[in-house]
């Protein structure tokens, strides 16, 4: 679809020209989103605490933090489903889509299986965008419910899975890989609303494209001498702001294969208090800005 150019205006009497392309907004995809401008404040995009507006800058080092904290839960938990359950993704429904698209042609028995676990991470981002309408309603803290909320999750999670350990039997673990599906499909909601602006915390492709181009992009620069200092300066925080939720995501990745190893289930204790503490942390910032 081209312009419409000026000159050209008199011939379209008959309307025979295509319409003018709608203006693409700058930095439309959510890693750019979050690099666009680092030094201003991240506000929220649902809720009015009393206090935040007054507060931005800490508001947006919460932000950070919780990103922070959420990126090595996303690692942690999808290391554990990789490890002891039978290959599951949880924070990825795209591979459960494929797996039932192709169970699904083959006639496979375990179509159901996928089919479920695809419904709970629908359920999860229902769940968690119903909670963010009602806080915009109700004028909450966009914060504390919805970390509240996974964090339940995250403890049936465990809870389920020890229940497997100890008990055995297929149904136990059918119903833990339910519980960290549904709770991934929260923090993949929670992340386009109360942490709106921050950069993705369970699917890592995007951060590591532009984390690889801002590196390229700073070393030609600084060979061939193009760039400026300012731009060579904003590259490099960019790349630490895309390094931080990198590293949590694959550290807890490590971590969480290592201890699933070794513990099972029983290692999804770790997400699940961390979580319990961002939970404490962002009720104490609440205190502190009210």
């Amino acid at each position: 679809m081209r312009p419409r150019p000026v000159d050209e205006l008199e011939d379209d009497r008959y309307g025979l020209l295509p319409p003018e392309p709608p203006a693409t907004p700058e930095h439309a995809d959510s890693v750019m989103l979050a690099l666009a401008d680092l030094a201003a404040p991240s506000l929220t995009r649902y809720g009015s605490l009393p206090g935040l507006a007054a507060n931005g800058h800490l508001q947006a080092a919460l932000k950070n933090q919780l990103n922070t904290g959420l990126s090595f839960v996303g690692g942690y938990v999808d290391a554990v489903g990789f490890v002891a359950l039978m290959g599951l993704f949880p924070a990825h429904v795209t591979g459960e889509l494929v797996s039932l698209s192709a169970e699904l042609t083959a006639g496979d028995s375990t179509a159901n299986h996928q089919a479920l676990l695809a419904a709970l991470f629908l359920a999860g981002v229902v769940a968690s965008v119903l909670l963010g309408r009602w806080l915009t309603t109700t004028k909450r803290s966009p914060y504390t419910l919805q970390l509240a909320l996974l964090g339940t999750a995250l403890c049936a999670f465990f809870g389920l899975g020890s229940c497997g350990m100890w008990f055995g039997g297929v149904d136990w673990v059918t119903a833990a890989a339910s519980a960290a599906v549904f709770a991934m499909g929260i923090q993949n909601a929670i992340m386009r609303s109360a942490l709106s602006g921050t950069l993705p915390t369970t699917v890592m492709t995007g951060n590591l494209t532009q984390l690889i181009t801002e590196c390229l992009n700073w070393l030609c620069g600084r060979l061939d001498g193009s760039t400026e200092r300012d731009q060579l300066a904003q590259s490099t925080r960019r790349m630490a702001t895309l390094a931080r939720p990198l590293g949590a995501f694959f550290g807890g990745a490590i971590l969480g294969a290592w201890l699933s190893r070794e513990l099972g289930l029983l290692s999804i204790a770790v997400p699940a208090v961390l979580v319990v503490s961002l939970f404490l942390h962002a009720k104490a910032f609440e205190r502190q800005v009210t």
